[in-house]
């Protein structure tokens, strides 16, 4: 084979690459992650947004125990404290709101026939003070502060105050109740070990 037909299959071979590069560009369709983005639907068990460090920022997943929406503290000291989570279970739908100590503290939203109906509870932060919860379930609706240090209580038939003895924590200090049968008032008498009417 010579030079000039060597230079020929040269130039037809470039000819040929360069009109299939045309081709490609004119007849096939932009892609659209390529283009501007935007997906009709995408399908994944976990979807990860991270933020200009790598960490997790937002994360939508699902599994075999929970289905769930969580925005983490955009901290770096704090990488993957949960700030808000937005779930669903078999047992119960859940708003949870934490505080920025990662203590537990924070406000949580949720409803479950399961754990008695509807509660929303509120955690301070640190371990001085306590919680408050108000519910709704099937048979009543209330308020508990610090875990029933102080309690008001709602439900077909009567109503209730009670507030603890801040030293004998198991005795009620005093004690308000109305029913169908009546009304009472009664309060602890500290040290005596009895309880006296009003």
């Amino acid at each position: 084979m010579c030079h000039r037909q060597k230079l020929g299959y040269m130039a037809l071979g470039a000819g040929i690459l360069a009109l299939g590069i045309i081709i490609g560009q004119v007849i096939t369709p932009a892609i659209e992650a390529q283009s501007n983005g935007v997906f009709d639907n995408i399908t994944c068990r976990e979807l990860v947004v991270v933020d200009k460090d790598g960490e997790k920022a937002i994360a939508l997943q699902s599994d075999e125990n929970e289905n769930s929406a969580i925005i983490y503290r955009p901290l770096k000291k704090r990488a993957n404290v949960v700030a808000l989570k937005l779930a669903s279970n078999d047992w119960v739908n859940q708003i949870r709101i934490s505080d920025e100590i990662p203590d537990g503290s924070g406000i949580w939203l949720f409803s479950s026939r399961l754990f008695g109906g509807n509660k929303l509870k509120v955690y301070p932060p640190g371990k001085k003070g306590g919680q408050v919860e108000l519910y709704g379930i099937d048979t009543a609706s209330g308020v508990k502060i610090n875990r029933g240090n102080i309690y008001l209580e709602s439900s077909d038939g009567q109503n209730m105050i009670s507030v603890k003895d801040v030293k004998e924590v198991s005795k009620n200090a005093f004690v308000v109740f109305s029913n169908d049968g009546g009304n009472s008032a009664s309060r602890w008498i500290r040290g005596r070990g009895r309880k006296a009417n009003w």
